[in-house]
Parts: C-alpha cells; structure tokens; sequence
C-alpha cells in the first residue's frame, strides 16, 4: 500500500502511543482497516503462536470507527493484551473442563478396582501412566481418599445388618458421650446424628436377634440415654448398592472366629476363619492397597499366601472389590430417603423404573445415591443421597413421586457423622448392583437398560 492519507497516517501514530505492538493498516474499499499483532512462544505447543486483534476503521479525514465487536467472545476487548488473555481464560478453562472428565474417570476407575495399575487406567482414560500416577496423588491429597474393602465378610461369617433409630421427645444427649459409649462397641459401625425423622442413626451387625436385643436393653439403660424421653426403632438392613467400611475394631470379633486345628475341632465350623483370611481383610480393611508381600510379613504368612487368599476370597464373593472412599468433597450435606411401601400392588407395578431411576450416571465426583438398601421397619427403601446443590434433595423427591407408586417418601437430613464413614465413590452403571438386578429378575439386556436410561427421561 502507498503512502497514507496526512490525516490518516495522524491517527495511526496515535494509536501506536496506545498499543505497544506492531500495527498493520490494511486498505480495503476505500476504508483503512488498523489491526494489532502479535507473536509469543507458546511453552506447551512449543512454538510461536500468532495473535491479531482488529481495532478499527479510519475514515480519510482521520476519524477512527471504533469496531462493533459481535462475536461474545471479543466483546469489551481494546488491546490485544486483554484479546491473549482472554483466549487463555478459554483454553484455561477447556483444559480444566477436560481434565475434570479425566479426572472422573480416573476415579471412576479406582471406584471400580483400586489395585488397577496406572498404565492400565492411563489406557481407558488416554493418558500415560505416570501422568495418572501424578493425577492420582493430586486426587488423594484432595479429596483425602481411602483405599477399602467393598466386603460381605460379616454376611460370610455369620453377621446380619441392622439399622437403629432413634427419635428424642425434646433434649438430646451430647454427641460427644454418645461417640464414647458407641464405639466401644465393635458391632457398631456407623452412627449419624440427623435432623427429620429420626435424631440418631446406628448401623450394627450382630450375630442375631437376641444378641442384638440383650446390647441394645443395656444401651437404652445407659445414663448417657436412660434420662431423655425417647422412641427407639430397629430393623434389619439389606444394602443393595453401597458400602458402609468396617471399623477395625471388629476384626477383634472376627479374630476370636480364628479355626485352630485341634483334635476337638478337626474342620471348620459355621461362622470360622483361616488365619490368612483373618490377615488378609483385616490388612486391606485398614488399607485397601497395602502390598501382599507386606501382609505375608505382619501376620507371618508364606510368601505369596496373602495374594492367593485375596484372589480365593474375590473368588467366593467375600471380597467384591477393592475400592476408594472420598472424605474430602465439595457436597452440602447428605440426606436420607425413607421410602415406605403401603401399596404392595401399585408398588411392584412401577418398581422396575424405580429400580432404573438409580441406575443413571451424573457428571459429579461420586454416584449420586452413595447408599440403596432395603429396611424391614417400616418395610420399604433406605436411600442416602449426596447433595452438592440447593434444590437436588426436592429434585429427587419429586423424581421418586412421579415414578414410583404406592409409597410414603419422608427425609432427613445427616447433620453428622458422630462414628464410622459412608463410602462415597464413582462406579459406572455396570457395576452398581441393581443393574444385574434388572437383567437377571426382569430379563431385560444392556441395549434396553441403557435406552430406557439415555432416551427417556427419567
């Protein structure tokens, strides 16, 4: 291009007093169009990247026409500093949003076998294997995750679940006392104070009924509860999906369950343990990743036998996985679902979309239902949902209205844990029990249950 117009050339130098980077004028029917440029190496692509940002029209008598920006993305911007910027605040949060994914699908896939190998979760996920390794330490810092046991050893060594609740007429004891005489019971595993319902909530196991009946007689005439004026309820529990970690004190009940060979007792009996499947769930209860060899060493075992009774006790269905629990998240709180059956007819009627109502995957940390069990009394469905937004708790309730039929839905809200944990995981729909529920009891195939999911909203 030629030389420019007096007027022309006048603007120009003054925008170059206000951009510090090379400018372009470009003439274009009869108009001057001024654009900024520049160039910086990128360090990840590992090359210079070039940036132009346009900044205007001159008219001949020197008059700038400020540019009528259209696209959102550019709106607002005047140099070509505040155009890099915002181009990086894209990329940045692209990068995250990808990352996010991945990093759901890492946990994901440690949700589903925590003993998995980095390369082998780098091969679902797409990334190396010392790239996850380091994503995995991130995850565990931040989320503070343990590695436990997904176990039926209670069930398999003569142990049935049971849920207590407890509602206060008006004071309540200190929470604090109550942790104190809970956990010096190793039956107990878990035990949430709540707002609803009920105030207080106990999971045991115990070996049956009257056991069971005979600890809590003596609970209730403990000082910390015998002078507040309260209902006491039980009822066995079924879990149908989720994990509720074993305390380590249990393994004092499950060690006394330890077979000697002795002339008395020449075989096992109902309810008995070998010493190395002793080791090996007391050991991965504590630490779901804790290296074979290093079992054989703690509990004197030959080598190699910590492994082959893993493999044996997976094989029986004592152990269905090793898993990982998140103690660190970014929910609100967690909020139990009482699903009461009254209509056994309506009820059985909707069931199957009830059943598949649980099955659909979120875009969030954990699966949104943690805990899906069946409680004996009142007969129907103990639900723990995670709440991470306001609204979801409603959102549910009137998702389980419109679906399900011929109940009552009450709730309450977890207000703390005063002893134990909940496990709060990522499983894909495979691997959530209900799914082979629905296959083995309504003969439906995958392609069904993920239409059904996917195509119809639930």
């Amino acid at each position: 291009m030629g030389q420019l117009p007096e007027k022309v050339a006048e603007t120009l130098t003054e925008l170059k007093k206000k951009h510090p980077h090379s400018l372009s004028v470009k003439f274009i029917r009869n108009g001057y169009y001024v654009y900024e440029e520049y160039t910086k190496w990128d360090r990840l692509l590992k090359r210079r990247i070039s940036y132009g940002i346009y900044l205007g029209k001159i008219e001949e008598d020197g008059k700038l026409v400020p540019p009528r920006r259209k696209n959102q993305r550019t709106a607002g911007i005047k140099t070509i500093e505040g155009y890099i910027k915002n181009r990086d605040k894209e990329a940045a949060e692209q990068n995250k949003a990808v990352e996010n994914d991945e990093n759901i699908r890492i946990l994901s896939a440690l949700s589903a076998n925590a003993r998995i190998s980095m390369e082998e979760i780098g091969k679902k996920v797409g990334l190396l294997g010392q790239t996850v390794n380091y994503r995995v330490g991130e995850l565990e810092k931040k989320y503070n995750i343990r590695y436990i046991t997904d176990t039926y050893a209670a069930f398999n060594f003569g142990f049935y679940r049971y849920l207590i609740t407890v509602k206060f007429k008006d004071r309540k004891p200190d929470l604090e006392e109550i942790k104190k005489v809970l956990e010096k019971e190793p039956r107990v595993q878990l035990a949430v104070s709540a707002k609803g319902e009920f105030d207080l909530l106990i999971y045991v196991l115990f070996e049956n009924p009257t056991v069971l009946e005979n600890w809590l007689y003596a609970l209730r005439k403990d000082e910390i509860f015998s002078a507040y004026r309260s209902v006491w309820n039980v009822s066995y529990f079924l879990i149908g999906h989720g994990v509720i970690p074993l305390r380590d004190k249990f393994f004092d009940i499950i060690k006394e369950r330890v077979w000697h060979r002795t002339k008395e007792t020449p075989r096992r009996r109902y309810g008995e343990i070998f010493q190395r499947e002793y080791a090996v769930l007391r050991a991965l209860n504590k630490n779901g990743i804790e290296k074979f060899n290093d079992i054989d060493k703690e509990y004197g075992l030959r080598k190699g036998i910590a492994d082959y009774t893993f493999h044996e006790l997976v094989d029986k269905n004592v152990i269905r996985r090793v898993t990982i629990s998140m103690q660190n998240l970014p929910i609100k709180y967690l909020a139990i679902i009482e699903v009461k059956q009254v209509n056994m007819k309506r009820f059985f009627e909707s069931r199957k979309e009830y059943l598949l109502y649980f099955l659909k995957e979120n875009d969030m940390l954990t699966n949104k239902f943690p805990i899906i069990g069946d409680m004996g009394s009142p007969y129907g469905s103990f639900i723990i949902l995670s709440v991470y937004d306001d609204g979801d708790l409603e959102k549910t309730e009137e998702d389980l209205k419109r679906i399900v039929k011929g109940v009552e839905i009450r709730t309450t809200i977890i207000s703390s844990v005063i002893l134990g944990s909940i496990c709060m995981n990522k499983l894909e729909t495979k691997q959530i029990n209900l799914y082979n529920l629905l296959i083995n009891e309504y003969k439906m195939s995958e392609e069904e249950i993920f239409r059904f999911l996917y195509k119809k909203e639930l």
